[in-house]
């Protein structure tokens, strides 16, 4: 516990000391999201899918996920077949969204009633990501991509085991391409291509932290 928490405070001392030299940077941010997930080996939790949107309507989906380090991810359907939420909800969230990204500080604002810093993660091959990080905890409470098909997200957190900060609820609003129209009216078709919006909720519960997974985890294949 005294490790975690003390990687906490260091990345608290950190950004402190940064942003009073008015020095602070995307790549300081970024890096005490990393800190603060240093600490998790690997996790198994019990995760529920609901997504509302345009021809399209999934309640309470049921599913494990387990995490290993490096970045090695297994989702297992409960009932039926697992729909893995696109985008970097499980895992390790922030190497995956910084990979091959320039961080760039844009500012600090409330946000999901924390203090945060907000982040711009520009990659060459995508849209720009915007992050807001929790100044305190080194989480990130908040995101936003641009691009054709737009998306947000809000992060709840809770304390796993007394150390581990781990999310358990991701709620996300999505632009989505429009779909039907096919056979009617020209103007009617047009508007039925535009980007619609979907919403989606992951809620996570009963995580087990750093107690060992076998690799064989990760090599089960995909049920039909």
């Amino acid at each position: 516990m005294r490790k975690t928490f003390g990687a906490v405070i260091v990345c608290i001392l950190t950004l402190a000391g940064a942003a009073q030299a008015g020095k602070i940077t995307g790549d300081q941010v970024v890096a005490s999201v990393k800190k603060t997930f240093a600490a998790i080996n690997d996790y198994r939790v019990d995760a529920s899918l609901s997504i509302t949107g345009p021809n399209i309507k999934i309640s309470k989906m049921a599913m494990t996920i387990y995490y290993k380090k490096p970045n090695r991810v297994h989702v297992e359907a409960k009932d039926g077949v697992a729909l893995v939420p696109e985008g970097s909800f499980v895992g390790n969230p922030i190497e995956e969204l910084s990979r091959g990204s320039k961080a760039t500080y844009l500012r600090s604002e409330n946000k999901a009633g924390c203090y945060c810093h907000v982040v711009g993660l520009t990659s060459p091959d995508g849209p720009q990501t915007t992050l807001w990080v929790d100044g305190k905890r080194g989480v990130i409470v908040a995101s936003e991509s641009s691009g054709q098909f737009k998306a947000g997200s809000i992060w709840r957190y809770k304390l796993v085991d007394g150390k581990y900060y781990l999310p358990v609820e991701i709620s996300a609003v999505m632009s989505v391409p429009g779909g039907g129209g096919f056979g009617r009216g020209r103007r009617h078709r047009e508007e039925a291509s535009r980007p619609q919006q979907a919403n989606m909720v992951v809620s996570f519960s009963n995580y087990v932290v750093n107690k060992g997974i076998s690799d064989k985890i990760f090599e089960r294949k995909s049920r039909d």
